[in-house]
């Protein structure tokens, strides 16, 4: 274990990468972080997905990252590899539940300073794999997430009137089987076809007013 000083991190659910932060965004300036060379395996799978990581390791960062606002952090760290690194926190149960990428400059000056530390052997559980869409942007998943939420609702609460009028102004063809209509318009979402896409937000647009 190393500790870092003065680094700024953006926690979310889903860690983005820092180009990508918004200046809605609440960031945390670190005053001091533990920090951890980990295998590529470990970091790839806190990084996207849902994992519970055991107490011991609970014990070595308890209350170990401060703030310059002069607060701690319970349980947080920093996770690196030869390639990239990962800001974490963990609650008392070992879940994690909020990560963040670095700034460039502060995530290549960990891995150049402190490559050649040793691995450090973390013991976790996945308890929930998430799908991975790495080639999409934030705002992307967000209009993925969105678009495909609103879908969902269309077809459980049974609207199919409204789904065959979507499916005709997005595809310029007429279709009355609706589990057709549902799984293309799912598909199309979930690729990310941008003029499907801007066909849906313009159309649910109507349909809500």
């Amino acid at each position: 274990m190393i500790d870092v000083y003065d680094i700024v991190l953006n926690f979310k659910k889903k860690a983005y990468e820092f180009y990508e932060w918004n200046k809605t965004d609440e960031i945390t300036h670190i005053k001091k972080i533990p920090s951890f060379k980990v295998d590529s395996k470990t970091l790839f799978d806190i990084l996207n997905h849902d994992v519970i990581i055991k107490d011991d390791f609970l014990k070595q960062i308890y209350n170990k990252t401060e703030l310059f606002n002069k607060r701690n952090i319970k349980y947080a760290a920093i996770l690196f590899n030869e390639e990239t690194a990962l800001g974490v926190v963990i609650d008392e149960n070992g879940f994690v539940i909020k990560k963040s990428k670095l700034l460039f400059d502060e995530e290549d000056d960990i891995i150049m300073h402190y490559g050649n530390i040793d691995v450090c052997k973390l013991n976790y559980t996945i308890y929930k794999k998430e799908k991975i869409n790495s080639n999409y942007t934030r705002y992307e998943n967000m209009m993925i997430n969105v678009l495909d939420n609103y879908l969902n609702k269309l077809y459980e609460k049974k609207l199919y009137d409204e789904m065959k009028y979507i499916y005709i102004e997005c595809f310029n063809t007429k279709e009355d089987n609706v589990n057709k209509i549902y799984m293309n318009l799912k598909s199309k979402i979930n690729n990310f076809d941008i003029n499907v896409i801007n066909k849906l937000k313009d159309l649910f647009k109507v349909i809500k007013k």
